[in-house]
């Protein structure tokens, strides 16, 4: 764990903009139980997709470092919807990765409809090194926006890349 812990603060970028930047939309974020926020972006125009993390003003992991307009053939975006029925719990599940030196990010909000009680919502990254994951928790309630948004606002640009 010690070596994922590691990968998630390397390539520091000094900025005050997390969760967005000037000019930027954000699609989804939240905040870790350490004060640490995720941050998924598109800039002005559709321009680029950015992810960060780390805290305002020391942005520890923002993937690509030079995001532009091939930045969203850097993601894959993948989703899963079932309505809930007679004897089976409704999901909406939506997740994003991406690799950067050797290390895999799914960034994850999971919804599900019980058959009884309220729903519920996860929401995180997934962290994959060496055949070692870490699962790092959004803080209930301290997530915006939402990730079906790329489904959403922005398909066409899984379509056109």
């Amino acid at each position: 764990m010690a070596i994922l812990l590691l990968l998630l603060s390397t390539g520091t970028v000094e900025s005050d903009g997390l969760p967005a930047l000037e000019g930027e939309m954000v699609v989804f974020s939240f905040e870790t139980g350490d004060g640490r926020i995720l941050a998924v972006c598109v800039g002005e125009d559709r321009g680029y997709l950015v992810y960060r993390f780390g805290t305002p003003g020391d942005v520890e992991l923002q993937y690509p470092e030079d995001p532009g307009p091939g930045s969203w053939d850097l993601f894959d975006y993948s989703w899963y919807f079932r309505a809930r029925g007679p004897g089976g719990e409704g999901l909406d599940l939506h997740y994003l990765r991406f690799e950067n030196r050797d290390v895999a990010y799914t960034v994850y909000e999971e919804c599900w409809s019980p058959d009884s009680g309220p729903d519920q919502t996860a929401v995180g990254v997934r962290v994959e090194s060496e055949g070692k994951e870490m699962d790092i928790r959004g803080l209930p309630g301290s997530s915006t926006g939402t990730l079906s948004d790329l489904r959403w606002e922005y398909g066409d640009m899984w379509e056109e890349h």
